[in-house]
């Protein structure tokens, strides 16, 4: 069998089919191999690991929301890392810090807003995650929540 290879730059995701095809999907369309490939001879990449625990970093929406007046944020970590985690008005000004470069453990973790000092408003919530040895970015995200009294 020849290599399998894939010319498009942008593909956002692959499978495999029980024929044994790869499909590639990415902003041209969904692409399929020639010929289907037997899994014998290659190694299978698993993305998530047997104890469910993260292999990206990720930011969840958070809940509830709306919310009235506290609501749980939960974000994943692969490993364990410094967490920067604050929150913004709708005019981009700093009205909480949950987390100051704090040292959270890899796996699921939670935080609980409590905007009983605030007006009725969304608010934007904003993660900075940094490795822990060298403190560089490794993700960073921002999601928004609504806030009803």
């Amino acid at each position: 069998m020849s290599g399998f290879s894939i010319s498009n730059p942008q593909v956002f995701s692959l499978a495999t089919s029980p024929l044994g095809y790869i499909f590639a999907g990415g902003l041209g369309g969904i692409y399929r191999s020639a010929n289907p490939i037997s899994f014998t001879n290659y190694k299978r990449f698993v993305w998530f690991n047997t104890n469910d625990e993260p292999v990206l970093f990720s930011l969840h929406q958070n809940y509830p929301n709306p919310f009235n007046p506290t609501t749980v944020i939960t974000f994943e970590l692969a490993e364990d890392a410094l967490v920067t985690m604050r929150v913004y008005n709708t005019l981009g000004q700093e009205v909480v810090i949950l987390a100051e470069q704090e040292q959270f453990s890899s796996g699921f973790n939670d935080m609980e807003f409590d905007g009983s000092g605030l007006p009725s408003s969304i608010y934007y919530y904003k993660i900075i995650i940094e490795n822990a040895e060298t403190q560089r970015i490794s993700y960073t995200k921002v999601k928004k929540m609504l806030l009803l009294k």
